[in-house]
């Protein structure tokens, strides 16, 4: 609400709030933004995402134990907003800035184990009580397989994502493209260039956001976005026009999504 007022939005602005969503969630908001601007081409969506990751710290039982430590130890705080528009925004009068990117296609999946387990149990983010004076008790893990099924996972998800791209994009192959890898920490961006063969280069816009401004939980989805698309992705000439965006959760979950640049 303070923020609709900040923003002199219409009383009649209708809001959607995402929770739990972790690291994954600067993602999911825009594939969710999209959803909406397809099914209303005239659709103007601002998606605010913003993570204290901070303030886990004060939530969480005691005393902490060493898992406890590691959840509040890899995040710092941060916050990033986009405008989702329909095809037919841009048609409806001026909007300021032109359009960046454009989201071609977007998938989601929860992962399983190799024996077909679910991984809820390697990352969770949930609230477990209240103490007595009201505030909550949270909860935050994130396990040493984490990984470990992301290098299994991941080469076959991107494979479907990438094959759900309209033929007229003329996407380029994943081993031309950047990769905007959530930057969970070294561990995740090195387990995911590893499982799918990456050039330093294809990473680079990830590790320039997690040296510069840490793991901001799903908020840092957008950073990595907005670095891409301020520095012009590197690579092989002609192949910079698309990008594959993947990000993780509490599921153990998975988000993913293809854009091309609009320069």
């Amino acid at each position: 609400m303070l923020l609709a007022r900040a923003l002199r939005l219409p009383r009649t602005a209708r809001r959607t709030a995402l929770h739990h969503l972790g690291c994954l969630g600067g993602f999911r908001a825009l594939s969710l933004a999209g959803d909406i601007a397809r099914g209303d081409p005239h659709a103007r969506v601002l998606v605010v995402y913003g993570d204290v990751s901070s303030l886990i710290g004060a939530s969480l039982q005691s005393p902490m134990n060493e898992a406890d430590l590691l959840s509040i130890a890899i995040f710092s705080d941060g916050a990033a907003a986009a405008v989702v528009g329909g095809a037919g925004a841009m048609q409806d009068g001026p909007t300021g800035n032109a359009p960046r990117a454009r989201l071609l296609t977007a998938a989601s999946s929860l992962l399983k184990a190799p024996g077909g387990e679910s991984t809820a149990d390697d990352m969770w983010l949930r609230e477990s009580g209240f103490r007595s004076d009201g505030s909550i008790v949270g909860e935050n893990f994130v396990g040493k397989s984490v990984p470990r099924h992301l290098m299994r996972a991941l080469p076959p998800f991107l494979r479907t994502l990438l094959a759900q791209c309209p033929p007229e994009a003329q996407v380029a192959p994943l081993a031309q493209l950047p990769v905007l890898c959530h930057p969970g920490g070294p561990a995740i961006l090195d387990a995911c260039g590893r499982a799918l063969q990456l050039q330093p280069w294809q990473l680079q816009n990830s590790w320039g956001v997690l040296r510069a401004r840490g793991n901001m939980s799903g908020a840092t989805n957008l950073f990595v976005l907005h670095d891409w698309l301020q520095a012009g992705a590197p690579g092989e000439a002609g192949a910079a026009q698309h990008a594959v965006g993947v990000a993780f959760g509490p599921g153990l979950s998975v988000e993913g999504l293809v854009l091309e640049a609009l320069r």
